[in-house]
């Protein structure tokens, strides 16, 4: 396997590719966003984490090629702008399937991904969000996108019923979505996520089902401020 890294204004972005990585060819995509334990962090660095040693045998054999870009704000929530610029990068560059851009990240990185997710939804096939939360009154931009969200059972830094909030709604609104609960675990769920090659032949089977995204309707300013 080998990385490139490329520039979206401050956002270093580093690309990994293959061992069968062929220019001519197309292939699916998974867009990584870290915890806060690697903000203002380095490529070096990023290329130690647990998401690049524990995903590196399985993304090699089926062929994935993987983008973790390096937070250099608080959080990613501000950096909306520059993340909606990469996927839009991502989206033209031509050894990147459109059909097949999958979004996974654990912590700070599962709060963006539910996110992220939520306001371009147009962009991924499926998403695995890891110990994170988001808006789950929002939860009919998720309809056309299979979620499988990771939560420890004993996580003291994200309280499990932050996940458990988005499934219920996502159950409720009929999206597809799997909850996988590790009882033994704190924070750290992300590490069986990353070594779980099912998880990742699970994203394969999934492919962008429409662009359509869903307008919700919060007209009602008394109510909804």
């Amino acid at each position: 396997m080998f990385t490139e890294s490329i520039k979206i204004n401050s956002m270093e972005v580093v690309i990994r590719f293959p061992d069968n990585y062929d220019s001519t060819k197309q292939y699916p995509t998974l867009l990584h966003l870290h915890g806060a334990g690697f903000r203002y962090s380095s490529r070096e660095k990023l290329e130690r984490s647990a998401f690049f040693t524990n995903t590196a045998e399985h993304v090699n054999d089926l062929g994935i090629i993987t983008v973790s870009p390096i937070c250099s704000e608080d959080t990613w929530f501000n950096l909306m702008g520059e993340l909606h610029e990469l996927l839009r990068t991502l989206s033209e560059l031509p050894y990147v399937d459109n059909d097949r851009i999958y979004i996974m990240g654990c912590s700070m990185g599962g709060y963006g991904t539910w996110i992220l997710a939520m306001c371009y939804p147009e962009y991924f096939a499926a998403m695995v969000p890891i110990c994170g939360g988001g808006m789950s009154w929002n939860i009919a931009r998720y309809k056309n996108i299979p979620i499988w969200a990771h939560h420890g059972a004993l996580d003291d830094v994200v309280p499990l019923n932050e996940s458990e909030k988005m499934v219920e709604a996502a159950k409720k609104a009929g999206c597809d979505v799997r909850f996988t609960v590790y009882p033994d675990i704190l924070h750290a769920s992300w590490i069986p996520v990353y070594r779980s090659r099912e998880v990742f032949e699970w994203l394969l089977s999934k492919k962008r089902s429409s662009t359509e995204t869903k307008a919700l309707q919060y007209d009602d300013g008394v109510k909804y401020g």
